[in-house]
């Protein structure tokens, strides 16, 4: 407060000075006495002393602002940006009063909510104490991250957890929020520009019955979100997804404002739109991070993350190009047809290792999309057609579409000599993602293996112990992403006997050879024992015999 008492002491002398002279006022019935006029030499004097005063309050105050702003500088807190957007003159006084309140609110609903509501609401305020202690809470960036604390405020407080992923609007407001776990209701750019280039697409389509007035208000809302860095109007998103670091840009939401913005222009022949528009290109043009362009092999491929600029994303890339394809025709943009030309020449190398015969991949060299995913692919793939960018968009669009209607081919492998009790197992390979089923039956049609699992293209190996020998049957039955046809595949395996029992039989073999050299044995020692009886006996018999003779 003694920092503002020289402030408040000149305003004070000033509004003396104004009321110089004032007495108390006449009766209304008494006689009003004619004016004298004021000499030209007192109001000159009058006119420089209030405008000495003025300009020694005008002083003062930037000089306590100067003294405060040097004291928040080391200040890394969503109320120190606050105060540098109130002392810089960057937002008035009801709407530094606004941002406040909504801080304050914020910070009191994480106090006494509890569960999981609570939770998510102090998720959400770590968000902005984390920009702010990241040092990129800017004052620009005030609107949106304000926006979303309000938002979470008013639902957490109202609310439960809504479903992970769902949009969220309020009325006709295109600002939209997204639920995710951990960080509580997030600001959506991309589906918030998405729903400006709805509404603005009907408008090019159908002029007649174009809500201008609507569309007008949704743009210059989704402006006031965006933020200027060296010449770039950036539609920043301020929370961390996957390996994201916030704040990061989009390709994907950068083409969609600028296609928004085009037709915009376009339908409300407003030059302002349009020059957003190139400012917004502005950022192909710019390697990530601080753009959205990488090196490709062909061209320049727009990266979905800004802060991750190796993750080469398809569906990302594409919806891009649209983008700038629009803003090339629609508003005969050179440099736009420029930089789609360099992108569109990445995306033909990137559609030819995306497309895997069966289905397409999320992201260069990695894993299949999900049915949305690919769906949306073939989506910005018919849009590209229908802008005449190439043949080969259209070719590909309809073999993405075949795709979701042909089974999934499926071939079974199973080991040539497998033998009951040695662990072995089944090789399916499948033509894409899908959920696999194996059965495994015995020769009298018993289920001795079943498996269920959902599985990625390519071949997989499913565990098995035959518990004893006899004739398999292998099955396996793979239902891909949608509702298309089961895919099926079969072997028959004749399985061994097992070692153990190898081993005792040879074990019950030598046992009995044993047995039958031990009687083998036996019966030559009897044999042997009869011919040396035989032989007494007969030389006994043969003694006698002399004896008989000698006695004679």
């Amino acid at each position: 407060m003694s920092r503002r008492r020289p402030l408040h002491l000149l305003l004070l002398a000033l509004c003396s000075l104004a009321l110089l002279g004032a007495g108390p006022e006449p009766s209304p019935d008494a006689p009003r006495p004619l004016p004298l006029p004021l000499l030209p030499a007192t109001v000159t004097a009058t006119t420089e002393a209030l405008r000495d005063v003025a300009t020694a309050a005008r002083a003062v105050d930037r000089r306590v602002r100067r003294t405060e702003l040097r004291r928040l500088r080391g200040s890394a807190t969503v109320d120190a940006v606050i105060r540098r957007a109130w002392l810089t003159r960057r937002t008035d006084r009801a709407g530094y009063a606004a941002q406040r309140r909504v801080l304050a609110d914020a910070r009191a609903a994480a106090r006494w909510l509890g569960g999981p509501r609570g939770a998510e609401q102090r998720a959400a305020l770590r968000v902005a104490q984390d920009l702010a202690a990241d040092g990129v809470l800017t004052t620009d960036r005030l609107p949106a991250v304000l926006l979303t604390l309000r938002r979470n405020t008013d639902w957490w407080t109202r609310r439960g957890a809504p479903a992970v992923g769902r949009s969220l609007v309020r009325g006709g407001d295109p600002v939209t929020m997204r639920y995710v776990p951990g960080r509580g209701l997030v600001l959506h750019q991309l589906a918030s520009w998405g729903r400006v280039a709805a509404l603005s697409g009907h408008c090019l389509r159908d002029r007649a019955h174009c809500p201008r007035r609507r569309l007008r208000a949704a743009v210059d809302r989704l402006l006031a979100l965006g933020v200027r860095r060296d010449g770039v109007l950036r539609f920043e998103s301020y929370f961390r997804w996957g390996g994201a670091r916030a704040p990061w840009i989009s390709a994907m939401t950068q083409g969609t404002a600028i296609q928004a913005l085009t037709r915009t222009g376009t339908v409300l022949r407003s030059r302002p739109d349009t020059r957003r528009a190139r400012a917004a290109l502005r950022a192909f043009d710019r390697r990530a991070p601080f753009g959205v362009s990488t090196r490709a092999p062909g061209g320049s491929h727009f990266v979905m993350y800004s802060t991750e600029p190796s993750l080469r994303i398809l569906n990302g890339h594409l919806r891009a190009l649209t983008g700038l394809r629009d803003l090339a025709s629609l508003a005969e943009s050179g440099e736009a047809l420029r930089l789609y030309r360099r992108g569109e020449r990445a995306a033909r190398v990137e559609l030819r290792e995306a497309d895997t015969g069966a289905w397409s991949r999320y992201s260069d060299r990695g894993r299949e999309a999900s049915l949305g995913y690919h769906r949306l692919v073939t989506g910005f793939l018919a849009d590209l057609c229908e802008r005449d960018a190439g043949r080969r968009y259209c070719s590909a669009a309809r073999r993405f579409r075949r795709y979701e209607r042909e089974p999934t081919r499926v071939t079974v492998r199973v080991p040539s000599r497998p033998r009951a009790r040695d662990a072995t197992g089944v090789a399916v390979w499948i033509s894409k993602v899908s959920a696999v089923s194996v059965t495994v039956r015995d020769a009298r049609g018993r289920v001795v293996l079943a498996r269920r699992t959902t599985l990625p293209r390519g071949r997989h190996r499913i565990a098995w112990t035959p518990a004893r020998r006899g004739r398999y049957t292998v099955r396996a039955a793979a239902t891909g992403p949608g509702s298309p046809p089961v895919g099926r595949g079969a072997r028959t395996v004749r399985v061994l006997r097992s070692r153990a029992e190898i081993a005792r039989a040879v074990e019950r073999r030598r046992a009995v050879a044993r047995r039958r050299a031990l009687a083998r044995r036996r019966a030559a020692v009897r044999r042997a024992q009869e011919q040396r009886r035989a032989a007494d006996d007969r030389r006994a018999e043969r003694q006698r015999r002399a004896a008989l003779r000698a006695g004679r």
